[in-house]
């Protein structure tokens, strides 16, 4: 008979076998391990994206829609928010409850159609400004588990320095605009 025969006939010792589950428990421990390290890392960028993505959306919106505008008034959340008070032709954006809501006027049908975006902007460390009378500054601030992303941007209202007009109002979480 030649070595290795006689060998694994003769079996496998309690120490060896006690060195392999040793091993094999070592092996596994790492490999769980790196496997959660890895899902909560996942699962971490996957909640900063999500801010990230929601203030950018919100800034990206805004912007689109009230630069060219024609007149531009900051003006508190409840006068925004309470439909019996909207102007004709006017069109609104506020901040409440976490979310930025935007009223917009359709000029062909005569109608308000509202839109809401995000669901975890901080409403008191997010405002709009007046920096000059003809540039609008926007501060959106979101938070969730423990993570935040803040969004700044100067806003150049093209439009009312091509008419004369200056932005209404001071400081504020709600704007009232008519869009040409």
């Amino acid at each position: 008979m030649n070595r290795f025969t006689q060998w694994s006939a003769k079996g496998v010792t309690l120490i060896e076998l006690l060195i392999a589950i040793a091993l094999v428990s070592i092996v596994f421990t790492v490999l769980f391990s790196l496997f959660f390290y890895g899902n909560n890392t996942f699962i971490i960028s996957s909640s900063q994206y999500d801010l990230q993505s929601e203030v950018r959306l919100a800034m990206d919106i805004i912007i689109k829609e009230v630069r060219f505008a024609s007149y531009l008034e900051l003006i508190n959340v409840s006068e925004a928010c309470d439909t019996n008070l909207h102007e004709s032709g006017f069109s609104y954006f506020y901040l409440s409850d976490g979310k930025l809501f935007h009223v917009k006027y359709d000029k062909t049908s005569n109608l308000y159609h509202t839109f809401t975006y995000g669901s975890h902007i901080n409403t008191a460390s997010s405002i709009f400004s007046k920096i000059n009378p003809t540039t609008l500054k926007l501060k959106i601030l979101s938070e969730h588990m423990n993570k935040a992303y803040n969004g700044q941007t100067e806003i150049s209202l093209l439009n009312l320095k091509a008419d004369g007009n200056s932005i209404i109002g001071s400081d504020n979480l709600g704007l009232k605009y008519i869009q040409n």
